[in-house]
């Protein structure tokens, strides 16, 4: 069969190249975290040899160069632990760096060298025979290094699982860490991290049903193979978004982080967590305080002063307003200050902080003067968007605030006298 370059197989390579230029473009980018570009670089660039493989098989070249094939059934054991470190490297609090123990997580790509070695012994015939599908059963060196194939295959799919699983894990650990820090979500919140661990989910999905369906449901041929194009798209919308908004492969709430961590260095607890430990699992309060110093009376008092001070400074109108920054202006520990309000409020810093800009936006819908539009109101309660307000708004009075405003307008009229 003469190696022939299609339509589908000419996407695979664009692509291919398309991630390589991608993934040189993050290694030379000068803002942001190094580490982190580094890392996406690597996962891109895995893609991208992913991509090039797969232009291999189609095309049929892969005939030419059989012990490629070595490289092609061991290199998914590189997506899960690139994909867990460059989650890793985002959301950590006190900064990340690559060391000695993040190497661990290569282990299995080395493992699978190892289960390997019967196909390494393969000469040129054997593997000719093996990409035909001929000779397994004469062959017992043939026969084992499909074994191994298959099960270098079945660990890579079941490492690939673990891995997403703990990239979102870790994401939605970074999430009740912001809650904890901020008040604001509009730039710390890595939404558009949520987006890619998706498609990385629909990718895997769409590689499982094309591994153990394909064969079994008689997918038509142009369908197997769909997960090839698939990482196409991705890796053309990262370079898209890349190039239009540069800020995704950065840190944005770096610089806040920093301060987190400097404040907490300033004002110590006793129940001050290991900062090496970048995001820490969500635990009760109960469990969480355990070891605090602050004792239930003088937590009451403390949250008397912070409600005081709320009435009177009115800071939650500051739209970047950071526990630290309120620990700071109430010379208190933002671990004390954290404690205070899960304890007292029953919430996090980030629901607290809102639960009054929103009492301050039902204020200003409700008076009789009120002629702003909600927009203008949201913004001077303290929120930086429409849609922050409107998600604020809503969970904690159960309306929107149109649907408020309404409400609140028919009550003053039914209570007007009638002539």
């Amino acid at each position: 069969m003469q190696p022939e370059i299609d339509l589908y197989s000419a996407i695979m390579l664009l692509g291919a190249v398309q991630g390589m230029f991608l993934a040189l473009a993050l290694i030379n980018a000068k803002s942001g975290l190094p580490v982190a570009h580094r890392l996406l670089a690597m996962l891109t660039l895995t893609f991208s040899l992913d991509l090039w493989m797969a232009f291999l098989h189609q095309s049929g070249y892969i005939a030419s160069y059989p012990r490629l094939l070595i490289i092609d059934s061991n290199i998914d054991f590189l997506f899960g632990p690139l994909t867990y470190l460059y989650v890793t490297a985002l959301t950590a609090r006190s900064g990340f760096r690559f060391t000695l123990r993040q190497w661990r997580h290569f282990l299995p790509f080395l493992l699978g060298f190892v289960i390997l070695i019967p196909l390494m012994w393969l000469d040129q015939q054997q593997l000719q025979s093996l990409l035909n599908g001929q000779g397994q059963q004469q062959d017992n060196d043939i026969l084992w290094a499909e074994l191994a194939m298959i099960l270098v295959g079945v660990l890579s799919i079941l490492q690939m699982a673990l891995y997403l699983g703990l990239s979102i894990k870790r994401l939605l650990q970074h999430q009740q860490t912001v809650e904890d820090q901020f008040s604001f979500l509009e730039r710390v919140n890595l939404a558009w991290l949520k987006n890619l661990l998706l498609a990385l989910i629909m990718l895997y999905l769409f590689y499982l049903a094309d591994v153990f369906l394909a064969d079994l449901l008689s997918f038509p041929e142009e369908v197997i193979g769909v997960h090839f194009l698939l990482i196409v798209l991705v890796i053309y919308t990262m370079g898209y978004m890349g190039l239009r908004q540069p800020v995704i492969f950065t840190q944005p709430h770096r610089s806040d982080a920093q301060s987190v961590s400097q404040a907490e260095e300033a004002h110590p607890g006793p129940d001050s967590a290991d900062q090496n430990d970048p995001a820490p699992a969500p635990s009760s309060s109960h469990t969480k305080y355990q070891r605090s110093a602050l004792d239930r009376e003088t937590s009451q008092l403390l949250f008397q002063d912070l409600q005081n001070h709320m009435d009177e400074q009115r800071t939650f109108l500051d739209s970047k307003l950071t526990l630290p920054q309120l620990a700071a202006q109430l010379s208190l520990s933002p671990n004390y200050l954290s404690q205070v309000i899960n304890e007292q409020a029953g919430c996090n810093f980030f629901d607290f902080i809102n639960r009054y800009r929103v009492e301050e936006a039902q204020r200003k819908l409700t008076a009789e003067s009120a002629q702003v539009n909600i927009l203008g109101i949201a913004l001077d309660a303290g929120f930086n968007s429409k849609s922050a307000f409107y998600t604020a708004f809503k969970r904690h009075t159960g309306q929107t605030p149109s649907a408020y405003r309404n409400s609140a307008s028919n009550q003053t009229e039914a209570k007007q006298p009638t002539d």
